[in-house]
């Protein structure tokens, strides 16, 4: 059971140092992006300066069109996806049930942690708490290397 959780604390400071990064990444990009230095400058491009006293001449020259009132498009959202498990520990089949040990036993092979988790189609939160909950009553033998079922 404590490794299980060591594992989890591993996996949860894995993604938070990655989240880390990948906020860095995105600033650094942008950052990068606005000075112009992603890509190599054509030197026979005008300066932005010029250009936008060339736009901004262009659109004083327009006749000025009959004002309207903008309304943005309807965008239809899709509503929110649920989680991606399909299970939760409080469902008839796992609750207070040796779910996750009947798994084991169903299984040709014997099963990691990893593969246990997967296979449940539990949350990580629920897979440990069910997973707790069968070892405390004795239905999951903890082992050093693998889970048995009782």
């Amino acid at each position: 059971m404590d490794a299980l959780f060591a594992l989890a604390d591993q996996i949860d400071a894995r993604f938070n140092n990655a989240q880390v990064q990948i906020d860095k990444l995105s600033q650094s990009l942008s950052a990068k992006a606005f000075r112009g230095e992603l890509l190599p400058q054509n030197p026979d491009d005008e300066p932005a300066e010029a250009l936008l006293k060339r736009l901004k001449a262009k659109s004083a020259q327009r006749a000025p069109a009959k004002s309207r009132i903008f309304t943005a498009p309807k965008i239809r959202r899709t509503p929110k996806e649920r989680s991606i498990m399909s299970k939760s520990r409080y469902d008839d089949d796992v609750k207070e049930k040796p779910y996750l040990a009947n798994l084991l036993r169903s299984s040709k092979e014997q099963l990691r942690a990893e593969e246990l988790f997967k296979r449940s189609d539990l949350s990580l939160p629920d897979f440990y708490k069910q997973l707790a909950w069968e070892v405390d009553h004795k239905h999951i033998r903890e082992n050093p290397t693998r889970l048995e079922a009782a």
